[in-house]
């Protein structure tokens, strides 16, 4: 399990889930490539600009675990050829915290990850759900 940390301000996790990226009249259903507390990577092409809003969805059964449940909102801050970026802007509590027990479960360095949750993140977590 790569992480990647350097010029990037969290630790990003190799993540691969299935998503849906809601634009309103427009929908991905694509791959995560990675995750870290500030955003997900999404692999695929993408008829998108930078800034665009959506909600992000990931929903599946565990076969060794509990149902992942995760809902956001989000941004996109770049684009390539065969990913894009998306950085959270809103979340759920619980979203919140399926997103802390993903990363410090998946890090190579847990204690690390750990002190990121103290740093200001870039996103809102609400205790209702103001993602729909």
């Amino acid at each position: 399990m790569a992480n990647t940390v350097g010029i990037r301000r969290f630790t990003r996790i190799n993540f691969e889930q299935d998503v849906l990226l809601d634009f309103g009249e427009t929908h991905y259903e694509q791959s995560t490539c990675n995750l870290s507390l500030g955003g997900i990577c999404v692999r695929g092409h993408f008829a998108q600009e930078l800034g665009d809003c959506c909600k992000i969805e990931m929903r599946q059964a565990g076969t060794s675990g509990p149902t992942v449940d995760f809902q956001a909102k989000g941004k996109v801050v770049w684009i390539s050829s065969e990913n894009m970026a998306v950085e959270f802007t809103e979340m759920q509590y619980d979203s919140f915290l399926f997103l802390q027990t993903a990363l410090i479960y998946q890090a190579e360095d847990p204690l690390l990850v750990s002190c990121e949750f103290c740093r200001d993140v870039t996103f809102q977590v609400v205790e209702e759900d103001h993602t729909t």
